[in-house]
């Protein structure tokens, strides 16, 4: 699993891009998508469930390698909530992802040994389909209009992850025990695509999104009874 959160604080002459900007009714204008201050917070939480079947061979004495074969659930979840002012109204943004795929997993890890210790690395792709839904509306104050929102839906998309790790690893008891540090990335693509954005009237023009990465040290440890 992957839990991240990031604020932000920001003044000055600002275009802004989380929730459609609001439609005021008179000629081609919009509000809600420039402003003088910012306050915002973004929150990702992302987890995949595996089942599947491994086999692991000897080459040498010292060089084993473990391939592996099964079925990956992923899903991912985002949220944006935002506090815009432009100096007239205050407006209250938040936009939601939604992802949710299940493929076939395919995996193989390498482990070579030297005394006491090893060192592995381990590479994995996971091939997904599944549903991703964007939703985002933004709402202001005082209500002098109609608040907006929108939202896509796409219930046939096609992803996938991808993953590297490598670790040390110290054995101990006779290799009863281990104990390992290192460092894995995962790749999300598609099942994080941001849907919900360039709506009609907004001032900032963002590129696509369709993948997100994680990264980060590990610290982990193993005992046979």
């Amino acid at each position: 699993g992957f839990d991240t959160k990031q604020t932000a604080s920001e003044s000055g002459s600002l275009a802004f891009a989380i929730g459609p900007p609001i439609f005021t009714g008179v000629g081609d204008g919009y509000v809600g998508d420039t402003g003088n201050r910012l306050g915002a917070e973004t929150k990702i939480e992302a987890g995949t469930l595996d089942a599947g079947w491994a086999r692991a061979q000897e080459v040498s004495d010292n060089f084993e390698m473990e391939w592996s074969l099964g079925l990956r659930v992923a899903t991912y979840e985002e949220t944006h909530a935002a506090l815009y002012e432009d100096g007239i109204y205050d407006f209250a943004a938040v936009k939601r992802i939604e992802g949710d795929m299940v493929g076939a997993r395919a995996g193989a890890r390498g482990r070579y040994r030297f005394g006491a210790f090893s060192v592995t690395a381990g590479i994995a792709l996971a091939l997904l389909d599944g549903e991703i839904e964007s939703t985002s509306g933004l709402t202001p104050s005082p209500l002098a209009f109609v608040p907006s929102s929108g939202g896509v839906t796409d219930d046939s998309r096609s992803g996938s992850t991808r993953e590297l790790d490598i670790a040390l690893t110290w054995h101990l008891a006779g290799d009863r025990a281990r104990v390992w540090v290192g460092w894995e990335q995962a790749e999300w693509n598609e099942i994080a695509a941001d849907l919900a954005r360039n709506f009609p009237g907004s001032a900032t023009n963002l590129r696509d999104r369709d993948s997100v990465v994680f990264s980060g040290f590990k610290l982990g440890g193993r005992f046979v009874f």
